[in-house]
């Protein structure tokens, strides 16, 4: 088999740029709905977000300029976030052994690499959707960790969804937010050899080519971790994703500049978001929750000012307990008919405006997000540099040779990050 026709083969799996196929991101609710710019380049995003409006008004002339004349504080105020691009790299290997031996079978050869590119790109989308709800420290799951088998029970039994076999996890103490935060062993490496989705558990090995489990160096029995795909603690100097956990913390943010911005002076809530914690909802339903938080929103914020919030998220097993509250107290749809099985969207009337509750697959389990995504970007963006997912091709090539070995690469490469230009547009709610 020719390397032309395997190229002729790989060009044809990508859009017209160079992408992965926008189908694919029908899979992923919340990453699909974010509007993407890709005319990004230099050394950062930038963007501002107004946080206040000038002052200069009065009952008389006198009064309406004596308040304009006050300088800064009567100014429009606003904020200038300084966004790095998070680079994320994918690759799909292809024997040279495996490809001469397809010269007698081209078409099953085809079929495996399309699978191969096929599920690749996949695994690109299924990190930056993870990435697009990421805490600070940008960590996948916390799980209790025991050497006995080297099996990590996931502290929350949804976060198995993240967890795939194969994959190369680091821990730490803390969750990655702080720069004095460490890796456990600096930074050793657990294998995942085995997931139970069902428990919620997974087992890892010490070795990339073990078959048995093993204990990574310095990782303690009984212990809670925090874990993180190697390479994405932020504490390195890595630059990751930062995702809604960043921009809208679950506590109020503090002296530490995010994004070129120190968050806690002025009107804190603009550039940090709301959030309603699990002491301000004891005793609510879920139902209860998410109206509170969005009633506070409506009442309290400017989301307004572009039409107002367009989306809750939370996780589906959250959503399907939400749906059946719902149904159980007699909700219907606007329409007047029942809900349809099976969904992953309902349509809700608070606040005065109807609202998409959606569930996502790796929104955490315990928080609800009330966003205000404008399809025009006025708010919530995914700029990048190039395609967000693209092949390296500068060369026209798209299929590499590998410096040490006698094989292939076909490469994928993301230079991106999630932008919130107004977090007082959006809020969480522990659910």
């Amino acid at each position: 088999m020719s390397s032309q026709l395997i190229n002729n083969f790989l060009k044809s799996k990508y859009d017209k740029n160079g992408g992965i196929p926008r189908q694919l991101y029908e899979n992923y609710s919340t990453l699909n709905k974010i509007p993407k710019r890709t005319d990004g380049g230099g050394d950062y995003f930038t963007t501002a977000t107004v946080t206040g409006r000038p002052m200069g008004r009065g009952p008389t002339l006198a009064i309406a300029q004596s308040t304009a004349a006050q300088g800064a504080k009567a100014d429009t105020k606003g904020a200038k976030w300084i966004v790095q691009w998070a680079p994320d790299s994918g690759v799909v290997n292809i024997e040279d052994f495996d490809i001469k031996r397809s010269r007698t079978d081209e078409v099953s050869f085809l079929n495996w690499l399309k699978e191969q590119v096929e599920l690749e790109q996949s695994s690109c989308l299924e990190r930056t959707s993870i990435g697009v709800f990421a805490e600070a420290g940008n960590y996948v799951t916390v799980g209790y960790y025991t050497t006995a088998d080297d099996k990590i029970v996931c502290s929350t039994a949804s976060d198995i969804s993240k967890i795939e076999v194969g994959m190369a996890l680091q821990c730490s103490a803390n969750d990655g937010s702080d720069a004095g935060h460490t890796l456990i062993g600096s930074g050793s490496v657990g294998y995942v050899l085995s997931v139970d989705k069902d428990a919620g558990s997974f087992v890892v090995t010490a070795t990339a080519t073990g078959t048995t489990h093993g204990t990574p160096t310095s990782w303690a029995n009984t212990t809670t971790y925090y874990f993180f795909q190697q390479g994405d603690f932020a504490p390195t100097g890595n630059v990751i994703c930062y995702g809604l956990g960043a921009w809208i913390p679950p506590t109020a943010p503090g002296a530490t500049a995010f994004c070129n911005v120190v968050r806690n002076t002025g009107n804190i809530t603009a550039l940090g978001g709301f959030r309603l914690i699990s002491t301000d909802v004891v005793g609510m339903s879920l139902r209860q929750r998410v109206t509170r938080l969005i009633t506070i929103m409506n009442s309290r914020g400017t989301c307004r000012s572009v039409g107002g919030i367009t989306d809750f998220i939370m996780n589906p097993e959250k959503w399907q307990l939400f749906v059946d509250e719902l149904q159980a107290q007699g909700w219907r749809g606007l329409d007047g008919g029942a809900q349809k099985f099976n969904s992953n969207e309902i349509i809700c009337s608070i606040g005065g405006k109807n609202i998409a509750i959606v569930s996502d697959a790796h929104c955490p389990y315990g928080w609800g997000w009330a966003l205000t995504m404008p399809p025009d970007g006025k708010n919530i963006i995914m700029p990048s540099i190039d395609e967000m997912w693209h092949v390296i091709n500068e060369d026209g090539v798209v299929m590499l040779r590998g410096a040490s070995s006698n094989t292939y690469e076909q490469r994928l490469q993301s230079y991106k990050n999630l932008v919130v230009k107004a977090p007082g547009w959006c809020g969480r709610v522990a659910l």
